[in-house]
């Protein structure tokens, strides 16, 4: 026989309470774990969609970088005197940049002229090979199959006195 006294009643409705509690608590965790791989797929959509969108973010704003850097170079030109052989053949190098002048408070373009690619700055020769790979001369383009290697082996050529 049970207890009939409040007491003892409130105690199992107590209980009792705390036992649907739990109860409910289990059917949203199971709901949940039931629709986890719905919930994944949507978030493993969202992630490749985000790594997407950074790839091509960066790619652009690398593009941005790097135009930034060659702003203002242009009118390469870039001329091969041959005397027979590779090491013997002279360069000339020349292409305009934007010069300050501060008497008339005004930008214009000047040219530079370098004999030897070993004269040249580093950012215009970065510029050749990245914007201007055609206008590298034949004679240094079949030294290598790119045209950064090609210049690499050109460099290495002239150092080592070939």
């Amino acid at each position: 026989m049970t207890d009939t006294t409040s007491a003892a009643i409130r105690a199992e409705l107590n209980d009792l309470t705390r036992d649907l509690n739990k109860t409910r608590e289990y059917l949203e965790l199971g709901a949940l774990i039931k629709g986890a791989p719905a919930e994944l797929d949507k978030l493993t959509k969202r992630a490749n969609d985000l790594t997407a969108q950074l790839a091509d973010a960066v790619t652009v704003e690398a593009k941005a970088e790097r135009d930034a850097y060659f702003v203002g170079l242009d009118d390469l030109q870039i001329t091969e005197v041959s005397n027979g052989d590779l090491r013997n053949t002279r360069f000339e190098i020349s292409w305009t940049y934007p010069k300050w002048d501060s008497y008339w408070s005004e930008s214009f373009q000047e040219r530079e002229t370098k004999i030897g690619f070993g004269k040249v700055e580093r950012r215009v020769l970065e510029w050749i090979v990245e914007r201007h790979p055609e206008k590298i001369p034949a004679s240094i383009l079949a030294l290598a199959d790119t045209p950064a290697d090609a210049l690499d082996r050109y460099f290495v050529f002239h150092k080592r006195g070939f």
